[in-house]
């Protein structure tokens, strides 16, 4: 195991709550801020997003404020350079580019320039990058999608991997949503109904917070998990969903009663917060508060089993897919998982299938300067693996680091 020393690091303005790479433009990635205002001013946990989100449970004895901000940064030779900071009326949770493959490609023109973010005032915000020849890129607001009231807060979000016009949220409330974009609007998205109940089904509910969901590869299922420990699986229809907003969403979910749906109270000994389905979708890794990484056989059907888990020393809040490594006499998979362990920093993970079906993870790198919560982390896409930069982030020390790892 590597002890990684940063290249780079700086200090934001405001507590970092996510991090993506721009795909289409590794160079560049953008960073999401969450500020909590309020009249009792917390000199600890207090502005934090994990406890923070605990008020919506009725502990809501004063009003409340949150701001953020998303900040465009570039990657010179081993340096951060800032480009842009736009200031945003709510806090960032969550922050995804919008897919570049098909089907998405020729849903809507400049697809690799859109991003959306989830956000604590009930919406998905979505934003373009304008990038001309003749200046740096800058971020651009396109629309706002109030889909809930103004006091829910959006936990996380996720695209569909096939259907370009779903979305999935996860919300304080407990609910795990699955929302229409407008596919037939010129230009296509932007113009969404979002207060159109038709575009709005939920297709799951936790007892607490639900923190993450995915859809699996395929998108014809949707794992997710929650502060009640849970971790839940729901089938999705393999009928076409209907784009017209007339069409009720809920209509086209309704044929998933019949399709396979479990919940598991077993696996995990806290909250559910991390889940990377891996391979066909019949394995997952997950992360929990309970500090463990496990990988899971998670099949439609049959019993969940853990395969292998790891004790990262602190609770695990995202995992991102980093790359698969060459297999060798040995190992049938090599996959290389990047790690957000909020009070226990980044970890670089090796999730390995050996040839006999033995599971086993291994941490390769740790980068330990974060001494706060490490909420989130990404890798640069698309480049050859030596020249990989790496960036994570704290947030109350509000750090951002610039880090690389090249596998011995």
């Amino acid at each position: 195991m590597s002890t990684i020393s940063s290249l780079r690091s700086l200090t934001l303005d405001l507590p970092p709550s996510c991090v993506e790479f721009w795909p289409a433009h590794p160079n560049y990635f953008v960073v999401g801020t969450y500020f909590l205002e309020n009249e009792y001013e917390a000199d600890s946990a207090e502005g934090s997003v994990t406890q923070e989100t605990r008020e919506q449970n009725g502990n809501r004895q004063k009003a409340q404020h949150r701001t953020g901000s998303l900040i465009l940064f570039r990657l010179g030779e081993d340096e951060i350079i800032q480009e842009q900071t736009l200031e945003v009326p709510f806090g960032v949770l969550d922050l995804h580019f919008y897919p570049s493959t098909e089907p998405h490609s020729r849903f809507i023109a400049n697809a690799s320039c859109l991003f959306g973010i989830a956000t604590s005032t009930g919406s998905l915000a979505l934003y373009g990058i304008a990038h001309e020849a003749d200046g740096p890129p800058q971020i651009i607001h396109a629309t706002t999608l109030q889909f809930f009231p103004h006091d829910e807060l959006v936990l996380s979000f996720t695209w569909h991997p096939a259907n370009p016009f779903l979305v999935g949220l996860t919300l304080a409330s407990g609910s795990v949503i699955i929302c229409r974009l407008d596919a037939l609007s010129n230009p296509p998205l932007l113009n969404t109904d979002a207060a159109n109940p038709n575009n709005i089904a939920t297709l799951q509910q936790h007892s607490q917070q639900a923190w993450t969901m995915a859809f699996t590869p395929s998108g014809e299922g949707v794992l997710s998990g929650g502060d009640d420990a849970v971790l839940k699986y729901q089938g999705l229809p393999f009928q076409r969903v209907p784009a017209a907003p007339e069409v009720p969403l809920a209509a086209w979910l309704d044929a998933a009663a019949d399709l396979p749906a479990w919940a598991d109270r077993k696996i995990h000994g806290a909250g559910v917060t991390a889940v990377l389905p891996l391979l066909d979708g019949a394995f997952a890794l997950t992360g929990s508060y309970d500090d463990h990484v496990r990988m899971v056989h998670v099949p439609e059907v049959g019993a969940k089993r853990v395969l292998a888990e790891r004790n990262l020393g602190g609770g695990v809040w995202r995992l991102r897919f980093v790359g698969a490594l060459p297999s060798d006499m040995d190992r049938i998979h090599r996959l290389v998982v990047l790690a957000s362990c909020m009070f226990a920093g980044v970890r670089l993970l090796e999730v390995t299938q050996a040839m006999d079906d033995s599971w086993r993870i291994e941490v390769l790198a740790v980068c330990e300067e974060h001494k706060s919560m490490n909420y989130a982390s990404d890798v640069q896409p698309g480049l050859m693996v030596e020249r990989r930069g790496y960036v994570s982030t704290s947030f109350y020390d509000r750090l951002l680091c610039l880090w690389r790892y090249q596998a011995e």
